[in-house]
């Protein structure tokens, strides 16, 4: 009997301590990694592939016109649908990788062990989830998507900060033809195309992350926005 409260002891402990450790790597509203667990995981992984030449990726992406959703529905709303995605990528990722939300609105999952084309067919397993999930408060079915791009990690990657780069810094290029598809060259960005053009944004730079630490693509080919899509009441 004795020996039996001691293991239960054990156990509970134990289960304490991994309680408080998750609390302090997972960000509450998502339940994913916050940006400092990722950021220290991704150093780890780099650092791993860099001693025994293995391969990584990472999928990057955030909430389309998202201030828009607050705007709309309210904050509680926006807090309901981060909830819900955080939810939607942890049932879409291996149990190895490690999915973080980075920022506000913005995500990234570290891929160990899979090259830029394994990560381009997870991020369109991601991005074609979002656009098919119904995201709902209190009764009101919120219209979602995201845009999403790679970045892989090899020879010519010196600091694995130059991965992760302000998104802004991603060119985006109109596109006329209605199509899904992923770019597949250097650092690629998975996109839904729209029947009509896009306003041009600024070209992407091949330089280290700027300071505060933003996200984007080492050496993207191009990045289409998803469109706006219409609110449903």
């Amino acid at each position: 009997r004795t020996i039996f409260k001691f293991i239960v002891s054990g156990n509970m402990e134990a289960q304490y301590h991994e309680e408080i450790y998750r609390l302090m790597t997972v960000d509450g509203l998502t339940e994913l990694h916050h940006k400092r667990f990722f950021t220290e995981a991704l150093e780890r992984e780099a650092s791993r592939s860099r001693r025994y030449e293995r391969d990584f990726s990472l999928v990057l992406f955030d909430i389309d016109h998202f201030k828009r959703i607050n705007d709309t529905y309210g904050h509680l709303a926006g807090d309901s649908v981060l909830r819900q995605l955080g939810a939607l990528v942890r049932s879409r990722v291996r149990r190895d990788d490690v999915p973080a939300r980075t920022g506000g609105e913005e995500f990234g999952v570290i891929v160990p062990e899979v090259g830029r084309e394994g990560a381009i067919q997870l991020a369109e397993k991601l991005r074609a989830s979002v656009e098919s999930a119904v995201f709902r408060f209190e009764g009101t079915q919120i219209p979602v998507t995201i845009s999403i791009g790679v970045a892989a990690w090899g020879p010519h990657v010196e600091d694995p900060q130059e991965l992760v780069k302000d998104p802004t810094s991603a060119s985006t290029t109109p596109s006329a033809a209605a199509a899904t598809a992923c770019a597949a060259s250097g650092s690629s960005t998975c996109r839904r195309s729209a029947g009509r053009p896009r306003r041009p944004r600024r070209a992407a730079r091949r330089s280290s992350a700027r300071g505060g630490g933003g996200r984007g693509w080492s050496r993207a080919a191009r990045a289409c926005r998803t469109p706006s899509p219409t609110p449903a009441r």
